[in-house]
């Protein structure tokens, strides 16, 4: 079993917590997914998400991640300093 190698306790800053749901919550509606439920932990999301089956579970995860990744690192600075995958 394959396990990340760093979890970063991101969402104990409240203002990022807010502003992630916010971002998912508008991509969601750009890309025809319906939220169903979103909670945050200390260091990870879980989503429950209806949509299309055109949709796979990596396209979804992408365009939330792709979607949430700049915009995050640009309004906190304490993101600007961990590494992205693109690293």
């Amino acid at each position: 079993m394959s396990y990340p190698r760093y979890r970063r306790k991101l969402f104990l800053n409240k203002g990022l917590d807010k502003r992630f749901k916010a971002l998912v919550k508008a991509i969601s509606k750009t890309n025809a997914f319906k939220i169903i439920a979103i909670e945050t932990d200390k260091d990870r999301c879980h989503l429950l998400i209806n949509t299309l089956l055109t949709y796979s579970p990596s396209d979804i995860m992408a365009k939330i991640k792709g979607g949430t990744s700049k915009i995050l690192r640009a309004a906190f600075k304490e993101l600007r300093l961990t590494p992205s995958v693109m690293d």
